[in-house]
């Protein structure tokens, strides 16, 4: 009976004893509290780091729509400006357009002039080579030259050194025979003609030739002694 009851007092130390290392092994209220405080200051930490990032991300939404307003205006400007651009070059077109029109129809109206103002020539010629001492009159170089009458008026140019004669004929066809035969002239000499004719004179002129009476505006086109057909 007495081990029986040894065994059982050991048995009750030994649970009792378990229940002390169990009791131990819990974290006290202290430790409870100062684990709380933790929590609490790591929620707070959080709390304060999540409003700094709501901060930034409503500064970055607002960067982004006032982004989107500038490219806004900007898409708007670019139009405004393209259209205005376009518009541009439509009214440079026109009035490039005019420009031309008006060059052509300027060209054909100095095509007009100068065609009436050839036509009042249409009976001329020019004489040249012929100097200023070979004869008082025009009228008489032109005799000499065409060898018989058919002019009906005749004048020098106003130019410096031997004069070329203006000579306006009768008739085209007086004018177009005297012309059709300018080629006998090559062999024909100032001295041959004019047999009074100074030696000053002769040296400055020796060769007597006709041209055709053309306007200036045609002149830049005209080739002197050319044999062209006359009209």
């Amino acid at each position: 009976m007495a081990e029986c009851r040894e065994e059982e007092a050991a048995k009750l130390v030994e649970a009792t004893n378990e229940e002390a290392v169990n009791v131990e092994g819990e974290p006290s209220n202290a430790e409870l509290r100062r684990m709380l405080i933790d929590i609490q200051i790591n929620i707070a930490t959080i709390l304060r780091e999540n409003k700094s990032i709501r901060s930034e991300m409503a500064d970055l939404k607002r960067a982004i729509q006032q982004q989107k307003y500038d490219i806004t205006t900007l898409k708007t400007s670019l139009e405004h400006t393209t259209k205005q651009y376009n518009e541009a070059e439509r009214e440079l077109a026109a009035a490039r357009k005019k420009i031309q029109e008006q060059e052509e129809e300027i060209g054909e109206l100095y095509d007009l002039q100068d065609k009436l103002e050839q036509y009042t020539r249409k009976k001329s010629l020019e004489i040249h080579g012929v100097p200023e001492s070979a004869c008082t009159e025009t009228e008489d170089v032109v005799l000499k030259i065409s060898g018989g009458p058919g002019c009906i008026g005749c004048h020098k140019l106003k130019r410096k050194g031997n004069k070329p004669i203006i000579v306006k004929f009768i008739s085209h066809k007086v004018k177009t025979n005297l012309y059709r035969a300018r080629a006998k002239l090559k062999n024909v000499r100032v001295s041959n003609i004019f047999l009074h004719c100074s030696s000053s004179s002769l040296v400055q002129a020796d060769r007597i030739f006709l041209n055709k009476n053309v306007t200036s505006y045609s002149k830049k086109n005209y080739e002197p002694g050319k044999r062209d057909a006359e009209k």
